[in-house]
């Protein structure tokens, strides 16, 4: 007896699990076959193709003052967001020895120029007694010799003074041009240096009321940005203001960060409110391209493999119509604009899913734009479910008996 229920309550437990998987798999193939896939017709949208980038406000006309000779800050005459005119006193540099080397260069200037008026006068003396014979030839000459010395020694004099006079005039720093204060860089006491890199004492901007929009587009997007697009920016601090600018230049030298590469476009931005500050932050979308009203595709349909494609038809017992090489190739020469990508993907036909290629234009990376290939009746596989283990255990099982 408990031989026999040793034996039955495994087969038992077999027919439950038969019947289970009898369950499992017939009464829900046709739903399970209806869930394999989705499909939608292609879409008429509006399609917007934007650039998004970051980048940083700079004033135009910036200009950077530095020291012509190295020493100890003495007095500073600005401060920041101070207005300055072309030639106001900025600062005063203390070089360790004040004025004295003009002093001493205009007493030697002063004697030089005493020596050569004394060796002039007894040139004119030397001069008349030899135009009368009454000194010798090498007399005159060593006169003439005299004069012509003291007169170069004055010259020497003369521009030491002048070098000594510059060097102690550089001291004093100027502002070289009319603007605002947008940056004072050093303290009095600290010292300052004319070696590389120089100190720079202040940043002076000649006008805020037009700012220069500095963006870093990636070089993925760099190919699709023309010059005269129109940008749309925020600034963190007015987060719900958007301030409009189109783009100006575009430089050609790469930005390289942390194996990334990215190129510079310049927008000029006007600030006569003068809302806007030097170094903000700026959040920038570039409108590169918008179609309306045009035929488009989701994007995620490109993603959708051959092979979940092919085990689709086996199990629906539809026939699998793959694009060959030669018909693609033929399709791509056709294509109305070079640069435009040919994809491909699949739509359900009667009894088939049939593999087709198609033109795209401009996307929003979500939608692209299909320039040629559909109609737009075509009901596009968009979708398709991963094979199941358990149901295809139970296909196998049931479709070849107990």
């Amino acid at each position: 007896m408990t031989s026999t229920k040793r034996i039955l309550l495994p087969l038992a437990l077999l027919g439950i699990a038969a019947g289970v998987g009898y369950w499992y798999f017939f009464y829900r193939s046709s739903n399970r076959l209806e869930s394999l896939y989705t499909t939608q017709l292609p879409q008429q949208r509006t399609i917007k193709q934007i650039i998004d980038a970051t980048g940083s406000l700079e004033a135009q006309g910036t200009i950077s003052i530095g020291s012509l000779v190295s020493g100890i800050v003495l007095k500073l005459y600005a401060e920041d967001n101070q207005n300055v005119k072309q030639g106001e006193l900025l600062a005063e540099i203390d070089i360790g020895k004040s004025d004295t080397d003009v002093q001493a260069t205009l007493y030697a200037l002063k004697e030089a120029e005493a020596a050569y008026t004394y060796a002039r006068a007894v040139f004119e003396r030397q001069k008349q007694l030899f135009e009368k014979n009454n000194i010798s030839r090498d007399a005159y000459e060593r006169a003439d010799r005299d004069m012509l010395v003291t007169q170069n020694s004055v010259e020497r004099a003369r521009a030491l003074h002048k070098k000594a006079t510059i060097e102690w005039n550089n001291t004093r720093i100027v502002a070289p041009v009319s603007g605002t204060i947008i940056k004072k860089n050093v303290s009095v006491g600290e010292a300052i240096t004319t070696f590389a890199p120089p100190t720079i004492l202040y940043t002076i901007a000649t006008d805020l009321t037009t700012m220069d929009v500095n963006l870093e587009i990636d070089e993925g997007s760099i190919g699709a940005l023309r010059i005269g697009q129109t940008a749309e920016m925020t600034f963190d601090t007015y987060p719900h203001k958007v301030f409009l600018g189109k783009i100006q230049d575009i430089y050609n030298s790469p930005i390289k960060k942390q194996g990334s590469v990215a190129y510079e476009a310049i927008i000029t931005l006007e600030n006569k409110k003068l809302l806007l500050r030097p170094g903000m932050t700026v959040n920038a979308t570039i409108l590169v391209d918008e179609r309306s009203n045009v035929l488009c595709v989701p994007g995620y349909i490109f993603s959708i493999k051959r092979d979940l494609v092919r085990y689709l038809t086996n199990t629906l017992k539809y026939s699998f119509q793959e694009l060959s090489s030669e018909e693609l190739d033929t399709f791509k020469q056709q294509t109305s604009h070079q640069e435009n990508p040919v994809k491909t993907i699949w739509i359900l036909m009667p009894n088939s899913i049939k593999e087709i290629p198609i033109e795209l234009g401009i996307n929003d990376d979500a939608y692209f734009e299909v320039v040629r290939g559909l109609q737009g009746n075509e009901h596009i596989i968009t979708d398709i479910k991963e094979p199941d283990s358990m149901e295809e255990f139970y296909a196998q099982l049931f479709s070849r008996g107990l």
